[in-house]
């Protein structure tokens, strides 16, 4: 398996979907997949990535702990993890755009460590670099298949 920039990288972990809708920001609605959904029995971390037309593709880090509520967390309070991470990345140039620390929550539906599955959906905001532009992102993620890592 290789990357968008042709490099070898180890094969996904996880399967499912990460929907996410961002209106104003080039084609608004991302499929993404699993590149990442492993766990440390700590923490989860989750890396999906989507394409954006041509070879850029958009991709989604979030990471929580295994202990994480199930119900809504407004990020920015207590207990809540940071929101997800955003970056753009065409040929070999990525783009890191940063979210908003304490804007928008995450519901957490269902988060299973030992079955391996978790679903959540919520919104955050992030800063266009290019245009100047605050974009709201509003997301929908069911993953299963985690992979544990020691």
């Amino acid at each position: 398996m290789t990357d968008n920039n042709g490099q070898a990288r180890a094969q996904q972990s996880g399967s499912g979907t990460w929907l996410a809708s961002i209106p104003g920001y080039r084609d608004e609605h991302f499929t993404c997949t699993p590149l990442d959904f492993v766990s440390n029995r700590q923490d989860v971390y989750i890396q999906v990535g989507g394409p954006t037309g041509g070879t850029s593709e958009l991709r989604f880090i979030l990471r929580f702990p295994v202990s994480i509520a199930h119900k809504t967390l407004f990020f920015g309070q207590s207990g809540a993890p940071q929101p997800p991470g955003l970056a753009l990345i065409r040929g070999g140039d990525v783009t890191n755009y940063a979210s908003r620390p304490d804007e928008g929550h995450i519901t957490v539906e269902h988060f299973n460590l030992e079955a391996g599955s978790f679903r959540a959906s919520g919104n955050f905001s992030f800063a266009d670099h290019e245009s100047g532009r605050l974009h709201q992102v509003v997301f929908d993620i069911d993953l299963t298949e985690l992979q544990i890592v020691v």
